[in-house]
C-alpha cells in the first residue's frame, strides 16, 4: 500500500497489483501503468515525475510506504 502526496496537496492511498487484480473503485492499481511502474522501489519522503499515457507530466512524493498483508511499514 502506497500512501501519496500529488501536486495540489491531495493524499491518496492505494495497492500496487498484478494487472489481472486491478480495481481503480477498490484503490488497486497495475503495476505495469505508467505511475506503477515509477513508484517500484521508491520510499517514504522520495518523489517521482512520470508521463501519463496522454503525455501529460505528473508528480507525486511518497509519503507512507506498508505492506499490504502485514500493515507494516516497507523498508
Amino acid at each position: 500500500m502506497v500512501t501519496c502526496e500529488v501536486e495540489g496537496g491531495i493524499r491518496r492511498t492505494f495497492s500496487l497489483v498484478h494487472p489481472d487484480d486491478v480495481d481503480a473503485e477498490e484503490g488497486r492499481i497495475s503495476v505495469l501503468t505508467p505511475v506503477g511502474v515509477a513508484l517500484l522501489g521508491l520510499r517514504s519522503g522520495q518523489a517521482v515525475e512520470w508521463f501519463s499515457r496522454d503525455g501529460q507530466r505528473n508528480r507525486l512524493t511518497v509519503a507512507r510506504v506498508e505492506d499490504d498483508v502485514t500493515g507494516e511499514l516497507a523498508l
